[in-house]
């Protein structure tokens, strides 16, 4: 049998173990929280010296900008707003940790074009699993030798032959229009849809009729979703972790839809590359050899 003697030493023994492990939980939580709210600081710091001197107007202090410069009508009439204001350049934020730069002169616009800067990784991050590390989202060495080896391509007489191409996609634009009631047109759906059209039928000879189909090919559907994805995700600072984004539900089925984006684009550049391997037509040599350029480089 124990004492009174025997168990308050033990029990005295028990509690100074547990103490010493609260203290340390303790510790070790005081530490990570320092370290996150440090990080956060320094996020800030960053981002208001990133678009220091630079003017723009007023936001919320917590949302920033993200309720006024959306991706709609109310959106567009706000940046139009800004750039009648501010003349050449103005800044956002994307919540209290992300400011941005918007550049509306042809003055502006040109320093940056002609300029070695880096380009700035936040939304090149967002849309990089989408597009891939081409010669968009690339940089340094990589982009140097990609823009090198695209440039031929891009020559105006080269691109002459296009023309028709951009033409009969506007053609059926302007008849689906002129076939509608009067009133007012959604013009950022119909504009991306006789682009996207444009691209397919340009680079990879795809022809989708996505313009004029009420049910759409499922390859337009996961770009248009994706598109869609990554716009809100930008607008959304609690999802601009990459970690945090693949655990929702928006997520997992936005890399899902890049998965299906990617390997139908892989099916859509085979079938293309081999089309061009079996034309032996006199006069198309000049044009074979471009658009290899262009699918080598994707």
């Amino acid at each position: 049998m124990f004492s009174m003697a025997d168990f308050l030493s033990r029990f005295s023994l028990e509690s100074s173990s547990s103490s010493l492990w609260f203290i340390v939980l303790v510790t070790v939580g005081i530490v990570v929280i320092a370290n996150f709210v440090i990080g956060v600081l320094q996020q800030r710091r960053h981002a208001v010296r990133s678009v220091l001197g630079v003017p723009g107007p007023d936001g919320h202090w917590l949302k920033g900008h993200i309720d006024y410069a959306g991706f709609d009508g109310a959106g567009l009439k706000y940046h139009v707003k800004c750039a009648t204001e501010f003349k050449t350049c103005y800044r956002l934020w994307v919540g209290p940790l992300k400011s941005l730069v918007v550049l509306c002169h042809p003055d502006t616009i040109q320093v940056i074009q002609s300029s070695n800067a880096p380009k700035e990784r936040f939304v090149y991050n967002l849309v990089r699993p989408f597009i891939g590390d081409g010669l968009i989202t690339s940089e340094g060495d990589k982009w140097f030798r990609m823009r090198r080896l695209l440039t031929p391509a891009f020559h105006f007489e080269i691109l002459k032959p296009y023309v028709r191409v951009f033409q009969e996609s506007t053609n059926v634009l302007l008849e689906k229009w002129s076939s509608q009631e009067r009133g007012e047109v959604e013009l950022f759906h119909h504009i991306s849809l006789m682009t996207l059209d444009s691209v397919l039928k340009c680079a990879l000879s795809y022809r989708t009729n996505c313009q004029t189909q009420e049910k759409q090919d499922p390859y337009i559907v996961v770009v248009y979703e994706a598109s869609s994805q990554i716009l809100t995700r930008l607008m959304n600072p609690l999802l601009h972790n990459d970690n945090i984004y693949k655990l929702t539900s928006d997520g997992r089925k936005f890399f899902k839809n890049c998965d299906f984006a990617h390997a139908k684009a892989d099916e859509m550049i085979k079938a293309r590359r081999k089309a061009l391997q079996d034309d032996a037509r006199e006069g198309e040599a000049e044009e074979k050899e471009n658009i290899w350029i262009f699918l080598t480089s994707c």
